[in-house]
């Protein structure tokens, strides 16, 4: 038996996100319409690397506080990197320049007068379309697809016209979904796949064809992870009540699932002339948020240390627990999955799901202070090195050139509120010979960036006054120069001078002498 659509691969585990049409179910390889918002690949199967979103993964994003959301590209709290801006950062100050030069010279060819119609037209229909946008922002419908038993004659009554506008309960075979009764029916069933894989669904809105109650009697409405019928899967509703259940009506259903199922296997009991069961929708809403996002506008990530990235819609705690598997003690707290305590050795991040080079680096501050630098490097955020100067420094040897795509910073509540913070990256211990990394008013726990150095230096200071320096914990993100991978599990071939690259494990760097390729696996030159 062949796989589901959408599904591929042995027993049909993997699953793809092309376009428009199903993927094949054996090699999983799309159409080549492409991918869907957030996803790339030949099988669509690869979520977009940080800093990408989009169709296909094709547009970059320039957030200054991280990686934007991979489908929408908006990015978090921080604003942009110099010379960028929009939603996703997406737009480079040079290209508006250039831009705007071009809108000038066609004004003045088109005229002024006719510019300003087409751009007044412009504004209103954004504004109209954002307008819908907003107002159907839960409604889940758009992304996806209906199917039913059968159609009464297409294009008549075909089931995607239950999840088309207007909500009303008044009935035509061009608005409204409708399948054909027969003797031998046993069954009638209307179903609704989601093109965003699994969504959690808090309710659902039926509006039945005005008049005829008696046809819904007995239906069922399921939420499920498969196309079976009859559907296996969670029950959110079955009418059981005497008389004929309301035509419209709103059904809480708190549940995850990639399918929505109309089940009836009853029937009107009209007599001959509907000898089964019969289902006519004229409209549908299903309510929630693709799986991995919460909020009011489903436009917030669920954290990642959530059990399988779920969480809850309304306040975006972890809905089966959080994963506390690199915690510090196996404590999470369950509404945040943030790490309580800290991270166990080699781990760092809020989640403690990020590779931590600083934990075997060597530590040091000057002046020496109070408490010692081990503290900021031990994985606990309640221990902190503290030193306090007109001249403070904090410095992390790494040992050796590395990758780094970042670090993560804890600061002590009795570190001075005030003054600027610098962050420098170097080949030696002294500062001055490298290159800044950051510099502001404000120092955020992550700062994202992607260099190759061995020395990190953090320098705050405060104009005329001494500055108080808490360092609770220090994360450095990357790998050790002979690894690669997520968590740095995997080897670099051994023949790459220097560190290969961190996700693809090439040699970025080339070659020792005398081998040759991307992994430098090509024999040697020279006797």
């Amino acid at each position: 038996m062949g796989c589901d659509d959408w599904y591929f691969g042995n027993n049909c585990t993997r699953q793809c996100h092309c376009l428009e049409t199903p993927c094949d179910t054996d090699d999983g390889i799309c159409s080549p319409e492409g991918c869907k918002e957030g996803w790339h690949g030949k099988s669509c199967d690869q979520a977009c690397d940080d800093w990408y979103f989009g169709y296909n993964c094709a547009w970059k994003c320039y957030c200054m506080a991280g990686p934007c959301n991979l489908l929408t590209g908006e990015c978090p709290p921080g604003g942009c990197k110099k010379g960028w801006h929009g939603v996703a950062c997406e737009v480079s100050a040079v290209t508006d320049e250039n831009k705007a030069l071009q809108s000038i010279q066609i004004g003045l060819f088109i005229g002024g007068f006719l510019l300003g119609i087409m751009m007044t037209a412009a504004v209103c229909y954004l504004a109209w379309k954002r307008r819908k946008l907003r107002k159907n922002k839960n409604n889940l419908t758009p992304n996806g697809t209906a199917l039913q038993s059968s159609s009464y004659q297409k294009p008549r009554g075909n089931a995607e016209y239950a999840i088309f506008p207007p909500a009303s309960n008044q009935f035509t075979d061009r608005t409204c979904s409708q399948t054909v009764t027969m003797q031998n029916n046993r069954e009638a069933w209307w179903m609704f796949q989601f093109s965003v894989g699994f969504a959690h669904i808090t309710d659902i809105i039926i509006y039945y064809r005005e008049g005829f109650a008696r046809r819904m009697d007995g239906f069922q409405l399921y939420v499920t992870n498969t196309s079976n019928i009859p559907p296996l899967g969670y029950l959110c509703y079955a009418d059981t009540d005497p008389g004929f259940p309301d035509i419209t009506q709103t059904i809480s259903c708190n549940q995850i699932g990639n399918y929505v199922i109309y089940y009836d296997t009853k029937g009107s009991d009209e007599g001959g002339s509907v000898p089964g069961p019969i289902i006519e929708l004229c409209y549908v809403a299903i309510n929630g948020c693709p799986m991995r996002y919460w909020g009011s506008n489903c436009d917030k990530f669920c954290p990642e240390n959530c059990v399988g990235q779920h969480c809850f819609i309304g306040n975006g705690s972890c809905v089966w627990g959080c994963n506390a598997e690199n915690c510090l003690g196996d404590k999470c707290n369950r509404e945040t999955s943030v790490c309580i305590d800290g991270c166990k050795t080699r781990r760092t991040g809020h989640y403690c799901n990020k590779y931590n080079m600083a934990t075997e680096s060597l530590v040091s501050q000057y002046p020496n202070g109070s408490e010692p630098t081990n503290k900021a490097n031990d994985g606990y955020k309640i221990s902190c090195s503290r030193t306090q100067g007109h001249n403070v420094e904090f410095q992390v040897d790494l040992k050796k050139e590395s990758i780094v795509t970042g670090i993560y910073i804890t600061l002590g509540e009795l570190t001075t509120k005030n003054g600027i913070h610098s962050v420098y990256a170097s080949n030696t211990s002294i500062w001055t010979d490298g290159i800044m990394l950051y510099n502001d008013n404000v120092l955020p726990k992550e700062i994202h960036f992607n260099e190759v150095f061995r020395y990190l230096t953090y320098l705050p200071t405060i104009e005329g006054l001494s500055f108080d320096l808490e360092v609770c914990e220090i994360g450095i993100i990357g790998c050790p120069p002979s690894q690669y991978g997520p968590v740095c599990d995997q080897k670099c071939p051994e023949n790459c001078h220097g560190p290969c690259n961190l996700e693809t494990g090439l040699c970025i760097f080339g070659c020792l002498h005398g081998w040759t390729g991307n992994e430098c696996k090509n024999g040697k030159l020279f006797k």
